[in-house]
This record gives C-alpha cells, structure tokens and sequence, in this order.
C-alpha cells in the first residue's frame, strides 16, 4: 500500500509518451496532492488507500491472481525466454499492485506495478487479464538486462532507448495471441515504429537482429520526426 500511495504522488507530478498521468487522478484527490505537504499527502493517500482495498474487494483479487500466475506462469516465462533467446537471470520477479493507472517498473530490482483495474469502467479485472501487463513489463526488464548497454553503444539516446522499448512490446500480440484476452497497450506516438517492428518479427525471429533493426528504424524514425 505505501508503494501504491506512492505511485499516486509521482502521478500528479509525471507524464510519459505525451501522456499526462495528471488526467488520470479525480480532482478532488488531486487538489490534496498538489497543495499538501508530502508527509500528509501521504498518510492521506493511506487512509484512502485502505478504504478503496476494502471496497473494491482488492484481497480476493490478488488470491485469485496469485492462483492463476501459479497454474500458469511456467508456460509465460518459458516463452519469454523463447521470445529473447536468453534465459530470465532471476529467480524473482517482483509485481506489486497499484489502483492508478501509471505503471512504473525497476530494473534493478526485477519489479514493476500492475493495475488490476479495467482502464475504462474501473471494475477489477480478471485474473488471466493480467498476462498482459507483466508480460510487457517482463519484456521491458529483459530488454534492460541484456541489451540495453550495447545498444546504447549504438549511440542512441536515452529518449530512442525509451521510444524502442515501449514499441517492442508489439511483438507480444502474435507471440502470445493464445494466450492474450486484449492486445498489448502502447502509447500513440509509437504507432508508426510499432508497425514496421511488427512487420519485420514476422520475417525474422531472432531477436539480436530484432535489435540490430530496432536501432536503424528507431534512429530514421527519430530522424524524419
């Protein structure tokens, strides 16, 4: 809960992609946000927080989630790995749960927050809707892991780093399309890279040479832009 109340924080002071996590808060907890002092903010956010678990039944929904990743999750991570061609390089993979819709992961430490809340009706989502999200994330985290050194050697910037790993997440719909319940969520102004990206994993299913493409499209893309 203290992770989630902190992810509502950064929320109101964040945007990402062209999108301004802003709009996504009720006005009325924003103004709280915007004009308290942190400390209070957040005990603020708890006791809000602590009302909207019970509410909304959050519990039971994280047993059920925990139930289903139990009966299924050797059958994701194994095709991850397939996906990159390299192994997951540890034996925890840390989801934590937030209740607003910004995302944010860390690769250092292998974690990353999921919202079970449906984006559009707000109602708690199920349990296998959930592939989704933490197989984006995991992709995200395998592409820090074992990639990100050399292609930023590649003298792409942080920013084309960025643009290259949210578009990759396209190739999950195909790669998983048994699986999904919904497509892979991007952010709009990857559509365009995200196309091309998908366009050519049809061809080419190694994923080394994914990147080697990545790198030449994210740099003529960033180019013309």
């Amino acid at each position: 809960m203290q992770l989630d109340a902190q992810n509502w924080y950064y929320c109101a002071r964040d945007s990402f992609c062209g999108v301004d996590w802003v709009d996504t808060i009720p006005s009325e907890i924003l103004v709280v946000i915007k004009n308290g002092v942190e400390h209070e903010v957040m005990e603020a956010l708890m006791t809000m927080l602590e009302w909207n678990y019970a509410k909304t039944k959050l519990e039971s929904h994280i047993v059920g989630l925990n139930k289903w990743r139990n009966d299924h999750w050797w059958n994701v991570f194994s095709k991850m790995e397939t996906i990159v061609g390299k192994s997951i390089p540890v034996k925890d993979i840390i989801c934590n749960i937030t209740t607003v819709l910004r995302c944010p992961y860390d690769p250092n430490e292998w974690s990353f927050m999921y919202c079970p809340f449906d984006e559009d009706d707000k109602m708690l989502k199920k349990p296998e809707t959930s592939i989704q999200a933490i197989t984006h994330e995991l992709l995200h985290l395998m592409l820090h892991y074992y990639f990100e050194d050399y292609i930023k050697s590649c003298w792409l910037t942080d920013d084309e780093f960025h643009t290259l790993k949210e578009a990759q997440t396209v190739i999950l719909n195909e790669e998983y399309r048994n699986m999904f319940t919904s497509p892979d969520r991007w952010y709009e102004i990857h559509q365009e890279l995200r196309c091309k990206l998908a366009e050519f994993r049809k061809q080419n299913k190694d994923f080394s040479q994914f990147v080697d493409y990545w790198i030449m499209t994210v740099k003529s893309v960033m180019n013309e832009g």
